[in-house]
Protein backbone atom coordinates (compact mmCIF):
# COMPACT_ATOMS: atom_id res chain seq x y z
CA UNK A 1 0.00 0.00 0.00
CA UNK A 2 1.19 3.90 -0.50
CA UNK A 3 0.16 6.74 1.08
CA UNK A 4 0.56 9.82 -1.15
CA UNK A 5 3.02 7.79 -3.35
CA UNK A 6 5.21 6.69 -0.46
CA UNK A 7 5.03 3.20 0.66
CA UNK A 8 3.37 1.85 3.60
CA UNK A 9 5.98 -1.03 5.09
CA UNK A 10 3.51 -1.98 7.43
CA UNK A 11 0.45 -2.32 5.50
CA UNK A 12 0.34 -5.65 3.17
CA UNK A 13 -2.10 -7.97 2.10
CA UNK A 14 -1.42 -11.38 1.08
CA UNK A 15 -4.67 -12.88 -0.24
CA UNK A 16 -5.42 -16.61 -0.86
CA UNK A 17 -8.37 -19.10 -1.30
CA UNK A 18 -7.88 -19.03 2.67
CA UNK A 19 -9.23 -15.36 2.74
CA UNK A 20 -11.57 -15.77 0.04
CA UNK A 21 -8.82 -13.76 -2.02
CA UNK A 22 -10.64 -10.87 -0.07
CA UNK A 23 -8.44 -8.36 2.37
CA UNK A 24 -8.71 -4.50 4.07
CA UNK A 25 -6.54 -2.29 5.33
CA UNK A 26 -8.17 -0.64 8.57
CA UNK A 27 -7.49 2.15 10.78
CA UNK A 28 -5.80 4.57 8.17
CA UNK A 29 -5.69 7.80 8.52
CA UNK A 30 -7.43 10.46 6.68
CA UNK A 31 -5.36 12.97 6.92
CA UNK A 32 -1.08 13.56 7.22
CA UNK A 33 0.41 16.74 8.02
CA UNK A 34 -3.06 18.38 7.41
CA UNK A 35 -3.12 17.06 4.02
CA UNK A 36 -5.88 14.74 2.66
CA UNK A 37 -3.98 11.04 2.17
CA UNK A 38 -4.10 9.73 -1.24
CA UNK A 39 -4.01 5.40 -1.19
CA UNK A 40 -3.40 3.48 -3.83
CA UNK A 41 -2.36 -0.19 -4.08
CA UNK A 42 0.08 -1.99 -6.10
CA UNK A 43 1.03 -6.11 -6.48
CA UNK A 44 4.14 -8.18 -6.90
CA UNK A 45 4.21 -9.10 -11.00
CA UNK A 46 3.83 -12.67 -11.69
CA UNK A 47 4.90 -14.26 -14.72
CA UNK A 48 2.69 -15.12 -17.55
CA UNK A 49 -0.57 -12.99 -15.39
CA UNK A 50 -1.65 -9.62 -16.41
CA UNK A 51 -2.92 -7.52 -13.21
CA UNK A 52 -5.48 -4.69 -13.92
CA UNK A 53 -6.39 -2.15 -10.50
CA UNK A 54 -9.68 -1.03 -10.23
CA UNK A 55 -11.04 1.41 -7.52
CA UNK A 56 -10.19 3.75 -5.12
CA UNK A 57 -9.27 3.55 -1.09
CA UNK A 58 -12.86 4.76 -0.61
CA UNK A 59 -14.57 2.78 -3.28
CA UNK A 60 -12.55 -0.69 -2.45
CA UNK A 61 -9.69 -1.63 -4.60
CA UNK A 62 -10.30 -4.50 -7.29
CA UNK A 63 -7.41 -6.37 -8.49
CA UNK A 64 -7.92 -8.68 -11.88
CA UNK A 65 -5.43 -11.21 -12.61
CA UNK A 66 -5.75 -13.08 -16.07
CA UNK A 67 -3.59 -15.60 -17.28
CA UNK A 68 -2.36 -15.52 -21.04
CA UNK A 69 0.01 -18.64 -21.94
CA UNK A 70 2.05 -18.61 -24.36
CA UNK A 71 0.64 -21.27 -26.54
CA UNK A 72 3.25 -24.35 -27.14
CA UNK A 73 2.66 -26.79 -29.56
CA UNK A 74 1.68 -30.32 -28.48
CA UNK A 75 4.21 -32.97 -27.58
CA UNK A 76 3.64 -35.37 -30.20
CA UNK A 77 6.38 -37.43 -29.14
CA UNK A 78 8.09 -36.91 -33.17
CA UNK A 79 11.63 -35.22 -32.73
CA UNK A 80 12.96 -35.62 -35.85
CA UNK A 81 13.79 -33.39 -38.24
CA UNK A 82 12.66 -32.15 -41.38
CA UNK A 83 15.55 -32.09 -43.35
CA UNK A 84 15.56 -36.09 -44.02
CA UNK A 85 11.92 -36.04 -45.35
CA UNK A 86 13.07 -32.98 -47.88
CA UNK A 87 16.09 -34.66 -48.73
CA UNK A 88 13.96 -37.89 -49.30
CA UNK A 89 10.95 -35.46 -51.33
CA UNK A 90 13.85 -34.12 -53.16
CA UNK A 91 15.40 -37.29 -54.32
CA UNK A 92 11.46 -38.54 -55.19
CA UNK A 93 10.98 -35.51 -57.43
CA UNK A 94 14.47 -36.06 -59.57
CA UNK A 95 13.95 -39.42 -59.28
CA UNK A 96 10.13 -38.76 -60.78
CA UNK A 97 11.68 -35.98 -63.16
CA UNK A 98 14.40 -37.94 -64.75
CA UNK A 99 12.33 -41.11 -65.55
CA UNK A 100 9.72 -39.02 -67.20
CA UNK A 101 12.32 -37.45 -69.08
CA UNK A 102 13.94 -40.68 -70.06
CA UNK A 103 10.33 -42.02 -71.18
CA UNK A 104 10.01 -38.67 -73.19
CA UNK A 105 13.58 -39.56 -75.20
CA UNK A 106 12.80 -42.69 -75.54
CA UNK A 107 9.84 -42.45 -77.68
CA UNK A 108 11.24 -39.41 -79.36
CA UNK A 109 13.87 -41.52 -80.20
CA UNK A 110 11.19 -44.47 -81.96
Amino acid sequence: MYANGTIVEDKTLVLSTENNWLGSFVDLPEYQASEKVEYTITENEVSGYQTIIEGSATEGFVVTNSHSPKPTPPDTGDDTSVLPWMTLLLVSGLGLGGTIAYKKRKEEDK
